[in-house]
């Protein structure tokens, strides 16, 4: 069928009940008329045709669109659990999808997440739970309680009865962190991102916006990595890393893509172009060393651009890991000494397509990883901590594998408290001391529950809002909060860390998850 065919199908399908559908028609040609109508009848007859799964999709208000399987009227994946031999089970591995229960055996063998987790458990720095106190896991019976329950007057008392209770202990802790330390800045009310903006239009991190940022069109995601930078040059983390003899560690945690180690890695590129220009001859400069830590594989890693790895190669050093921070042992790498590769290093394979197998990735990896341990001036001297929006608990297990460093920093933007475990939070001493109702698991996620009101009150839908008092909105800020300034406590006492900031980087426009922790350890 011509162009010319298919407008006029298209014209009589939208004037389809109209009152101008024959004056429409006028319109055609004879021809074009005859196409139209010709089309039409041939959707109609496809339509009737057409036999797809008999399972009704609520969340899109339409059916299956699967081929149903042959003496079925549903596909494979929407057919009844007791229907002959025909019955699906979801995956032990991967719970995600179902197979047929006949094939369960055979399916665990070739199951993607088999081998995907057999490449897990052979990367360098891999030990199973070694971050999590006492081996203990998230509780997920925990999920659905609730600090609020009966009339809507009674939830009002319990709300009120609570802002006053975390508006005390805030203020409390805030009061005790200022009186240990005086340069110590705990931003209450969030004032703090008007300076950090204002630092970032000049400088060296104003050379690295402008670099990174195409055509001057800064999207969220740069904005928050330009003024978490900020808060890392203005904190002396950046400077602290050029000190003495060592070798800088920066470790990136739920990295994702990396983009916020393609910001420190700019920097440093930025920093050596500057110093270069200004001596004519000197020694040579330090590589930073990136190691990049997420639980997902990831496309369009931006530690892989060719802006950065075409630089001078002497710039930084990266390496990606596949695993839960919970798996993490860092202690090794610390450790100068060559560890025996044993049955690590396997004959590399290659795919029919051409693309990399999981020995030759484990082999590249491995030896990646010797040559970072194997660099004259390692073990790193600094070894810092950055994430943004790491997710509830992953923020406490995170700055828990600090604690074989001798000179601990981190830079965590928080992010999503509902989701923290009282088992693995640091710091849970001192809420309890603060909250003595709060000392247990079960008390601790009734409390947590009352985070999510503070991103919940944002203007973003209709939906979010509702049931979102103004009170409500404080309670699950200053929980936030409270949360949060038990980790800066945990960080000074525990870590010995020389200064711990915790402030607002970003407006909460830009993203109402805008605060962040900064720790500088002992020099």
């Amino acid at each position: 069928m011509n162009e010319d065919a298919a407008v006029a199908a298209s014209k009589v399908q939208k004037t389809e009940g109209s009152a101008d559908a024959k004056s429409e028609l006028r319109k055609m040609s004879r021809k074009q008329r005859r196409e139209a109508k010709r089309k039409d009848r041939g959707k109609e007859e496809e339509e009737k045709k057409r036999v797809h799964c008999d399972f009704w999709v609520a969340a899109k208000h339409r059916y299956c669109k699967f081929q149903p399987v042959k003496g079925s009227s549903k596909c494979s994946v929407h057919q009844d659990d007791a229907e002959g031999d025909k019955e699906r089970v979801p995956c032990p591995i991967d719970p995600n999808h179902s197979v047929y229960k006949r094939k369960l055996k055979k399916h665990v063998l070739v199951c993607s997440k088999t081998k995907d987790n057999n490449f897990i458990v052979r990367q360098p720095l891999y030990s199973r739970g070694c971050n999590v106190p006492e081996g203990k896991r998230p509780d997920p019976t925990l999920d659905n309680v609730s600090i609020t329950s009966g009339t809507e007057e009674e939830e009002e008392g319990v709300v009120d009865e609570w802002l006053k209770k975390l508006d005390e202990a805030v203020r409390k802790l805030v009061a005790e962190q200022s009186k240990d330390d005086a340069r110590q800045c705990i931003d209450v009310e969030g004032s703090s991102s008007r300076g950090i903006s204002e630092e970032v239009r000049g400088g060296m991190v104003g050379r690295v916006e402008d670099s990174i940022v195409s055509n001057g069109e800064a999207d969220k995601h740069d904005i928050q990595n330009s003024r978490l930078l900020s808060v890392m040059e203005k904190e002396g983390m950046l400077s602290s890393c050029d000190d003495g003899d060592g070798i800088p560690l920066f470790i990136e945690y739920g990295c994702g893509r990396g983009g916020l180690s393609r910001w420190v890695m700019e920097y440093r590129k930025q920093q050596q172009q500057e110093q270069k220009s200004s001596t004519t001859a000197g020694a040579a400069p330090k590589p930073w060393t990136f190691l990049l830590v997420d639980r997902e594989a990831r496309r369009n890693k931006q530690e892989n651009r060719k802006d950065l790895t075409n630089s001078n190669s002497s710039s930084s050093i990266v390496m990606r890991l596949r695993m839960d921070i919970a798996d993490l042992n860092l202690a090794d790498i610390f450790v100068a000494e060559e560890r025996e590769q044993g049955d690590h290093q396997k004959a590399s394979t290659v795919t029919s397509r051409g693309s990399i197998g999981y020995d030759e990735r484990l082999e590249n990896l491995w030896a990646r990883y010797h040559a970072i341990r194997s660099q004259p001036q390692w073990p790193p001297k600094v070894t810092c901590c950055i994430a943004k929006h790491l997710c509830g608990s992953a923020t406490d297990l995170s700055l828990r594998t600090l604690q074989c460093s001798s000179r601990p920093s981190a830079l965590i933007a928080t992010c999503c408290h509902h989701r923290c475990e009282y088992d693995m939070l640091c710091g849970k001493e001192v809420l309890t001391s603060l909250l003595p109702e709060i000392h247990d698991p079960e008390s601790f996620a009734k409390l947590r529950t009352m985070a999510g009101w503070a991103t919940s009150h944002e203007p973003l839908s209709k939906e979010k809002r509702a049931n979102i008092s103004p009170q409500k909105a404080e309670c699950g800020r200053l929980v936030k909060m409270l949360i949060d300034l038990c980790r800066v406590t945990w960080l000074k006492r525990a870590m010995k860390c020389d200064r711990v900031s915790y402030k607002s980087y970003v407006d909460a426009g830009v993203s109402p998850e805008n605060r962040c922790i900064a720790a500088v350890g002992v020099a």
